[in-house]
């Protein structure tokens, strides 16, 4: 169980800084189409909250407040989320990229 345990952190902390980065891109890629006012898309507060629910839940295990068997629970639901989200950000994004391609179609 220690080392299903150990494998479980590592796999966890990897998730933080994968979707970290997966952050960082899209926040950049956001200001860049944002225009002058900054606007937060749907996308981004999806996958914001995502973070810090990953990231919670690794500051809860590093203080040792979850269980092994409790946060390997937690950590099957933020996957599942995870992918869940995945859908819900597509749709956003190609419903954003046919009202762009429309916008330049008009002028």
């Amino acid at each position: 169980m220690n080392a299903l345990d150990k494998i479980n952190l590592r796999l966890h902390a990897t998730g933080v800084v994968l979707l970290a980065g997966s952050l960082a891109v899209a926040c950049a890629y956001s200001l860049r189409n944002a225009g002058a006012f900054g606007v937060v898309s749907t996308p981004m507060i999806i996958l914001t909250t995502l973070w810090a629910l990953y990231a919670v839940a690794l500051g809860l295990r590093l203080v040792h407040a979850l269980a092994a068997r409790i946060l390997a629970w937690v950590c099957i639901v933020l996957f599942a989320l995870a992918i869940v989200s995945i859908s819900a950000v597509s749709k956003v994004s190609a419903q954003s990229a046919e009202t762009q391609s429309s916008e330049v179609l008009k002028t």
